[in-house]
């Protein structure tokens, strides 16, 4: 981004995971799966698997996790779908 010297990310959980609208646009919320969890430092990981027990927050995707491949493939059809359109 042009500009700016950081960019500040914000990630929240919900009880399910799923696609949400933030600033108009379409995010998905944090799914704190092994490898996410991996990642955090240890008392922030304490605090989440609290979390996850108590089931305030999910661990199971809404929606099928797709691979990056299938991703661009799919983004590349409805790319096409839309020229095609126009």
């Amino acid at each position: 981004m042009s500009g700016k010297r950081r960019i500040h990310y914000h990630h929240f959980a919900c009880a399910r995971h799923a696609v949400v609208i933030a600033n108009g646009a379409a995010a998905e919320t944090l799914l704190p799966g092994k490898m996410v969890r991996s990642q955090l430092p240890r008392l922030k990981r304490l605090a989440l698997n609290m979390h996850i027990a108590n089931g305030s927050v999910g661990t199971n995707p809404d929606y099928p996790c797709l691979s990056v491949g299938a991703a661009r493939a799919l983004f590349g059809m409805k790319r096409a779908q839309r020229r095609e359109a126009a």
